[in-house]
């Protein structure tokens, strides 16, 4: 059930289609982002924090009869590949090509349905952006002290932070233990250490880590 059911379970006429929520987020959304440093524009939102990237995006139901949207909040390293291979400029990253993501939720439902008028829509997005000014502040507060706590870890600690993070923000996705060791490598190699970039590689090679199928070469790369 979405926000404004629970308020008006016997909505009078049709939820407004994406394209009229959008323009409504634009609108009463957006405008409090800018106040706060954050860019973009049609729901996809970046602000760019020393060494982060922080991401906000809404995200639409695949089946627009639906009528409804995901809203999901993402940190990405600036100087590292996105988690998705694909060659994404910082400013179009969305929050799903980030490692660490979360979508914002009320009461356990992560689908926003779409009013079917102004107001509706508008007490909507000001429940939206009163969950991610909340939410959103505690999530990237762990992600401020660039290069930690990801630059002292080892090979025996790693996993153990990855879990730690997930468990504390409730991680809706977050990528795969081995895209987490090779974002690692990458980090180390960035910050010239070398040596603890090739124990986490060798690590990975010898299958520590689990199954790296199709990451053989990327991870010999750090060799």
């Amino acid at each position: 059930m979405g926000f404004f059911e629970l308020f008006n379970p016997f909505p009078s006429a049709k939820p407004v289609r994406n394209s009229e929520f959008r323009a409504y987020v634009n609108d009463y959304f957006a405008p409090k982002l800018y106040e706060n440093g954050w860019q973009g524009r049609s729901g996809h939102y970046r602000k760019f924090v020393g060494n982060y990237v922080h991401v906000l995006g809404f995200q639409p139901s695949v089946h627009s009869e639906e009528r409804k949207t995901e809203v999901g909040i993402g940190v990405h390293f600036s100087l590292l590949n996105p988690l998705t291979d694909a060659k994404v400029e910082l400013n179009n990253i969305q929050y799903y090509q980030c490692f660490f993501q979360k979508k914002l939720e009320y009461k356990g439902d992560f689908w926003w349905k779409y009013g079917s008028n102004e107001s509706e829509n508008v007490a909507i997005i000001e429940k939206i952006y009163s969950i991610f000014d909340s939410e959103g502040k505690k999530f990237f507060s762990d992600f401020q002290n660039y290069p930690q706590p990801f630059q002292s870890q080892t090979p025996d600690t790693a996993l153990l932070l990855l879990e730690s993070i997930k468990e504390k923000h409730s991680l809706t996705k977050i990528g795969s233990n081995i895209n987490f060791i090779y974002m690692l490598c990458q980090l180390n190699d960035h910050l010239e250490n070398y040596d603890l970039m090739k124990e986490f590689a060798n690590s990975a090679l010898e299958g520590k880590f689990g199954s790296i199928l199709g990451w053989e070469e990327r991870f010999s790369i750090f060799v």
